[in-house]
């Protein structure tokens, strides 16, 4: 179904609740890497189309990971960074990849993902944008609504030739649901379940 087409992506944590809908089930389906560039003051982008929400990855497979957060993990990842860059700030950091959930949620709930390009590799953003436009050729909305990030983890940080990767797990509620473009009824979801899921960024 239209409804799952993010199931091909990649991996999730566990939580209690369902898995989110449409943009959810669709891009934070992935395992996003925000890839710092390396220097100080350095810009990221959204770099992998691997991802999904760490809830119910794979899920024709049950395949299913449960995430618990570590405060010792993520402070040892930021001294990790801090070796390789010493201005690095774990704060601000996360502080940047929760206001970049929030803004990739409200760019797919309101079809101007046009806004996103800066912030996504060019294949991930093709993909993206061939999916909202799906929706639009249906005449449907994706409504993401009442957006709260709970908290935000550092994961791991790696490096390769070109750029730093670091992982980020980040939890967030959401009202989610899909509504028919031309009378407003709900298709997909619900206007009053709040849905929980940690995401793999």
């Amino acid at each position: 179904s239209d409804w799952g087409y993010s199931s091909n992506y990649g991996s999730s944590y566990s939580s209690d609740d369902d898995v989110s809908l449409g943009f959810m089930v669709f891009i934070f389906i992935a395992i996003f890497v925000f890839a710092a560039v390396k220097s100080k003051g350095g810009t990221g982008t959204v770099n992998s189309n691997v991802g999904r929400n760490i809830q119910t990855s794979y899920p024709r497979d049950n395949h299913r990971v449960t995430y618990t957060r570590n405060q010792i993990r993520s402070e040892a990842v930021a001294d990790e960074i801090r070796k390789v860059d010493k201005y690095f700030n774990d704060e601000q950091f996360l502080s940047w990849a929760k206001n970049l959930f929030v803004k990739l949620q409200t760019a797919w709930s309101e079809r101007n993902w046009e806004t996103i390009r800066p912030l996504e590799s060019e294949s991930l953003f093709e993909q993206h944008s061939k999916q909202l436009q799906g929706y639009i050729d249906r005449k449907q909305i994706n409504k993401i609504e009442r957006i709260c990030v709970n908290f935000a983890d550092l994961v791991d940080f790696s490096q390769d030739n070109e750029k730093d990767i670091l992982i980020v797990a980040l939890n967030s509620s959401m009202i989610d649901y899909i509504i028919n473009e031309e009378n407003g009824m709900v298709l997909k979801g619900s206007k009053d379940n709040r849905l929980t899921n940690t995401y793999k960024l």
